[in-house]
């Protein structure tokens, strides 16, 4: 079995079924926290993605578990790097630690890196920061420290009228 337990009885572990439920309730407060929250949340389409991954060869699901309640996951998944090479790319779907979770990040994405590397055709890791959940300088340097470099922008436009959803 795939756990390690970190200094502050975090217990960093494959995700499973019995997670599903608590994997909902952490999309939530993620989905809260950001930059996004007056969009529509749809936590059953997000715990179908984890179901997908949980069995999928080339997705994975890893959990951080503190004290019986999930404080943070990573959701990956591989993709073609576009769509006319057969080279991948690793990337994650979901990348969430709570507060009470806060130094599980590296664990995490240690194990994603891990993964990534694991398949011959995956030829680089991309993450992206910008949703507005604390500090993404943070998150940036932890990425860094990693040896992810900073490659591009995203450039973003709220459509008029359209920040708030349903539209009004």
């Amino acid at each position: 079995m795939n756990v390690t337990s970190t200094p502050s009885h975090t217990t960093i572990r494959l995700g499973r079924m019995a997670d599903l439920i608590a994997l909902g309730h952490l999309v939530e407060k993620a989905h809260q926290e950001s930059r996004y929250r007056d969009l529509p949340l749809d936590p059953g389409a997000f715990k179908r993605d984890c179901m997908v991954a949980m069995r999928s060869p080339r997705q994975q699901v890893w959990v951080a578990e503190r004290e019986g309640e999930l404080v943070g996951a990573l959701v990956a998944i591989t993709d073609k790097v576009y769509g006319w090479s057969p080279a991948r790319v690793a990337t994650d779907i979901f990348f969430y630690v709570s507060e009470v979770g806060i130094g599980c990040g590296a664990i995490l994405l240690r194990r994603f890196l891990q993964w990534a590397a694991s398949f011959p055709d995956v030829v680089m890791v991309v993450l992206q920061t910008g949703v507005g959940i604390r500090d993404d300088a943070k998150v940036e340097r932890l990425y860094e420290a990693f040896g992810l470099e900073i490659t591009g922008q995203i450039y973003q436009l709220w459509l008029p009228g359209r920040k708030r959803f349903p539209l009004q």
